[in-house]
């Protein structure tokens, strides 16, 4: 969570889908965007475990971990 964002894992048969939400003054939310991020090859990443800390989360793959910036993710939406 950052600046009213929230970004979020996806679901059980979605798990490598992401979801931007935009949280509202009044206790609403709506979804912005579904996601999903590509390594360095460009291909699609499965990660076995997702962590959130602070205002990212963290995309385990194979040997790689990937830190994955709210604001990052919500400036190339705006683009």
């Amino acid at each position: 969570i950052a600046d009213g964002w929230a970004l979020f894992c996806g679901g059980y048969k979605r798990r490598d889908t992401y979801s931007l939400v935009e949280l509202q003054a009044d206790c609403k939310s709506s979804l912005t965007v579904n996601i999903e991020f590509k390594d360095e090859r460009g291909i699609r990443l499965e990660a076995s475990r997702v962590v959130g800390r602070g205002t990212a989360l963290h995309l385990i793959h194979s040997t790689h971990v990937y830190r994955v910036d709210v604001a990052t993710v919500v400036e190339s939406i705006r683009k």
